[in-house]
Order: C-alpha cells, then structure tokens, then sequence
C-alpha cells in the first residue's frame, strides 16, 4: 500500500502534486509544432467537503488550458458555478513516484494561502483518507486496487 503521511499545519493538510496541462493537449501542442507549457510541483489541500477538484485560476492560465465546460460547484464553504478544464495532475508519493491522471479540474481565483489547489472527491474517494485532529496528522492511503496508482503513457 502507498501511503502519504503529514502534519496538518494551521490551514490544513497538504501535499506536494504537479500540474500540467492533459495528455490531449500537450499532444495537439507538439504536433502543431509548440511546446506544452512546463509542468509545475505545488501543494494541494485536503479538502473532502469540495466534489471536485480546484486550481488558481492563474495556473490554469499558466498552463494555457481551455475551458471544455461549466459545472456546478459544491465546496466546505460554497457552492456555485465555475468553468471546467482538463488537466495532468499527479500526487507526489513518498518513494518520488508522481502516477499521472489527466482529471477534470475547476478554475478558482482563491485556492488559501498556501495551496495552488484544492483536491476534492474526485480524487479522494480514490483513497482512505484519515485526519488525526488531536495528533494534527492525517494519512493518505492507496489501497493495491487503486485505480489513481497508474502510470501515464
């Protein structure tokens, strides 16, 4: 089993992932003869109250990705509406290894101080998930079977 474990620190649990912009358009970007925007490590929080997945909307436009949609919005504390992307992420685990998932992800203009995203269910209902509120730590766990642990091609 992989399996992430950290402090939360005063605005939450993080962890380290990399952004880029998804398979399909970094290929679209190469056979126009363009190279993909680089790809970046940022933090991301925790966040099960979140359905989906968020970026800063500053990186979405770093990363040059097109919105393919709008979608509705339910966060810890909002709900709404906001343009849908698709992007390349992958989480950080401990042994170096970042398994790659293109994912559809959310523009927000404000992810907290500290995190470029916020990782939902979309991506936490991948896991077991357990925060340790008195000890301020929290476990990520992937199970054998889970289907995030998979290498991009």
């Amino acid at each position: 089993m992989t399996r992430i474990h950290g402090e939360i620190r005063p605005d939450g649990p993080l962890i380290d992932i990399v952004l880029s912009c998804s398979q399909a358009q970094s290929k679209a970007l190469l056979a126009a003869g363009r190279n993909p925007p680089t790809q970046f490590r940022a933090q991301a929080l925790l966040d099960p109250g979140s359905d989906r997945t968020f970026v800063r909307q500053e990186y979405v436009s770093h990363l040059g990705l097109v919105a393919i949609n709008g979608g509705p919005v339910t966060g810890s504390a909002a709900g709404g509406w906001a343009n849908l992307y698709y992007a390349s992420f992958a989480i950080v685990l401990p042994d170096g290894q970042t398994p790659w998932r293109d994912l559809e992800v959310l523009g927000s203009p404000d992810t907290g101080p500290n995190a470029t995203a916020i990782l939902g269910r979309d991506v936490l209902n991948y896991c077991v998930f357990h925060y340790d509120g008195p000890n301020r730590t929290f476990t990520l766990d992937f199970r054998a079977r889970c289907k995030w642990i998979t290498k991009r091609s």
